[in-house]
């Protein structure tokens, strides 16, 4: 896979044999370009995709239903605590809890047994309506590749499962990189964080993540750019603009030398020169799934459009130093 398949693909599957160098087979030649946290929240992204259909409402098994728990001080006294589990409501959706937990499995904030007990919640969900398990167990898988790859075949829209993978994976040919400035020369030290990482900066992104506020990576983006941050790809992706690569055949230029007819006519006939016209290299892909499209060089660049941010954005994760 070379860089215009994995910016125009829309077959999840294909990029995620390919960043996990399964390309060849199964085994496939063990250059994996993913991290095990990345494909976890990947899978977990797909099911939050169809968040709306995990309607699965049960009894809180920590407080039975009342929604809060008392401790006894005296003999005759207690204090009534909220339960922490349904946030005091008495009612849990074991299919959603499902995903969450994945989410801070994946970040080292659940453990191995808070996983395996929501994967056993989200099964019981099974009683209610299949769709609350089926699409919650594929965060919990036992390998993260296994959740992943079970989470593309069981969530519908593969276009846009295509971009949220772009989104968390970003572009395999230019990854982003904030650890570039060498302290001391070259004498072996660590690198530097970029000066436009500065405390403001971490704050919204630390935000962002924490909260799941995706829709406010533009402001993010306007931080960045406040502190001197310059890297246009990196803050073209926080505001949602489409990806962007350079033509190969005129070199980014948007211009090409031709040959054209001269209108001035000659005895021998009509002359010709030389001279630079607009670039008209076309790229053939399929866009979303429909069939082949086309797309003319734009003043050398062909650009493909970016999917929505979710936890794990190969952005904000480089901004927090998250592998």
């Amino acid at each position: 896979m070379n860089e215009q398949d994995w910016l125009s693909s829309t077959d999840p599957t294909a990029m995620l044999r390919y960043v996990t160098g399964t390309e060849d087979g199964e085994r496939g030649n063990g250059h994996r370009l993913v991290s095990a946290r990345k494909l976890r929240l990947f899978a977990c992204a797909c099911c939050r995709q169809v968040w709306h259909l995990l309607t699965d409402d049960a009894t809180c098994g920590r407080c039975n239903g009342k929604g809060s728990y008392h401790s006894s001080i005296t003999r005759d006294s207690r204090i009534d605590h909220p339960c922490a589990d349904c946030s005091g409501i008495g009612r849990i959706n074991r299919s959603r809890r499902a995903v969450e937990t994945a989410e801070r499995y994946a970040d080292g904030e659940a453990t191995e047994e808070e996983r395996q007990q929501a994967s056993c919640a989200a099964l019981r969900a099974t009683e209610g309506s299949p769709t609350n398990a089926v699409v919650a167990w594929a965060s919990l898988g036992d390998t993260p590749q296994g959740a992943a790859q079970h989470a593309v075949n069981i969530v519908a829209g593969k276009p846009a499962l295509a971009a949220i993978l772009r989104c968390i994976v970003g572009n395999p040919y230019k990854p982003v990189r904030l650890t570039t400035v060498l302290v001391g020369g070259n004498m072996g030290l660590p690198h530097a964080r970029p000066p436009w990482l500065t405390p403001t900066v971490l704050r919204i992104a630390a935000t962002i993540y924490a909260e799941q506020r995706w829709d406010e990576t533009g402001v993010l983006a306007d931080a960045l750019e406040d502190a001197g941050c310059s890297d246009a790809d990196l803050l073209a992706h926080l505001r949602g603009k489409p990806y962007r690569m350079r033509c190969w055949k005129c070199k980014g230029s948007g211009k090409m030398e031709r040959t054209v007819r001269d209108l001035e006519r000659v005895d021998e006939g009509f002359k010709t020169k030389s001279g630079k016209g607009p670039c008209d290299e076309v790229m053939i892909y399929d866009r979303d799934g429909t069939g082949r499209r086309l797309q003319t060089c734009r003043e050398g660049w062909f650009e493909f459009q970016t999917g929505p941010h979710v936890r794990g954005c190969h952005v904000v994760d480089a901004i927090l130093g998250k592998e």
